[in-house]
């Protein structure tokens, strides 16, 4: 599928089982973005724990979708003995059956991401340290060997999402969050729950490890739509080393995805065999289709069947197909000529698709 593009920077390739019998091939490369879109109920999170649970243990980094963003402390409430205790435990956590639906972590997730965060800071602050006081480098060497410092680039990602925080740390190991319009500054544990989520994802990626595969599991979770996609955007530009599969309800945010070197996905459905899952309905959305935005949209959607017709979403005729066809996905496509090319787009790769389609 992408061998040719991604041969040489190839993390791993996964198997997935598909409903009919065959077997999706899916190689995941360094700088490919995975995306994986479909509606509650299609086996999204089923399918990130398969990934997990298939992919090299020291090569996937798993965000979970069901992740806490509150905090009691504005530092993290564990110690690095603990710390280390817990590597072993969350990477068996993330890979387990149930992780679809729960997590056994969830007590401690969020003191390590904090403490990871503090930890690479550190590290880094160290570094500096040790290049300029016994190694005698200039700024401008310690600079280049450097890079961009991991503050600069967790506020820069904020930034870019439409946050006007910024964070530092204290003298007490703590982190403060700065309000760049009021000029105010508090301890982070008293953000608002969409800072806090912003805070804690960025955290947890940019503390990955080297070139992994990051898993993430529906980002757009305690995020305002104008928010979740600038921030996972400026995340995967800031973690250009690894590869992520990013799996959304967003159909925003996977329509920006789908730019972006790599391949999208519509979930349609999953089968289970004795209360596991044995099988995917996942169609790729390829370039080639030449799709409308309307039809690329409406199939990202998640359902098999698909409606074109003319006029808008605030017409009559829209409202009376929306009583006539329930069960089916409409798409108001503007005039008769768009609706023609959104589907003859969709009929040029009915092999990859799938969809029924009526005019």
């Amino acid at each position: 599928m992408s061998n040719e593009l991604f041969s040489e920077a190839t993390i791993t390739s996964w198997i997935i089982p598909r409903v009919g019998g065959d077997s999706l091939i899916l190689d995941v490369a360094v700088g490919q973005v995975i995306t994986i879109v479909g509606a509650n109920g299609t086996g999204k999170s089923a399918l990130a724990t398969h990934l997990a649970a298939t992919a090299p243990r020291d090569k996937i980094h798993r965000v979970l979708a069901q992740r806490k963003i509150w905090f009691a402390n504005s530092g993290p409430n564990i110690s690095a003995s603990r710390r280390e205790e817990l590597t072993g435990t969350i990477g068996y956590w993330n890979i387990s059956s149930d992780s679809r639906f729960m997590d056994h972590a969830d007590a401690q997730r969020t003191d390590i991401a904090l403490f990871d965060l503090l930890g690479k800071i550190a590290a880094e602050d160290h570094r500096i340290a040790e290049l300029s006081q016994t190694e005698r480098r200039s700024p401008e060497e310690i600079d280049e060997i450097i890079g961009t410092r991991l503050f600069d680039v967790l506020n820069s990602v904020l930034e870019k999402a439409g946050l006007v925080i910024q964070v530092k740390t204290t003298d007490r190991q703590t982190f403060n969050a700065f309000h760049r319009e009021s000029g105010i500054e508090y301890p982070i544990a008293q953000m608002s729950d969409g800072e806090r989520s912003a805070l804690l994802l960025a955290a947890e990626i940019l503390v990955a490890p080297d070139n992994c595969i990051i898993l993430l599991d529906e980002p757009e979770r305690h995020l305002h739509r104008s928010i979740s996609a600038g921030l996972v955007e400026a995340l995967i530009d800031a973690r250009a080393d690894c590869s992520f599969v990013v799996l959304t309800h967003d159909l925003d945010l996977a329509l920006g995805l789908s730019t972006r070197p790599g391949m999208v996905f519509a979930a349609l459905g999953v089968e289970w065999s004795d209360n596991a899952p044995s099988c995917w309905d996942v169609k790729e959305i390829t370039p080639e289709a030449n799709l409308t935005e309307a039809a690329r949209r409406a199939i990202l959607g998640g359902r098999r069947r698909i409606l074109f017709i003319e006029g808008t979403a605030s017409s009559l005729d829209y409202a009376l197909y929306r009583l006539l066809f329930p069960e089916w996905t409409l798409s108001a496509s503007g005039n008769c000529e768009w609706v023609i090319r959104s589907v003859e787009g969709i009929q040029k790769t009915k092999n990859t698709i799938g969809f029924m389609l009526q005019g």
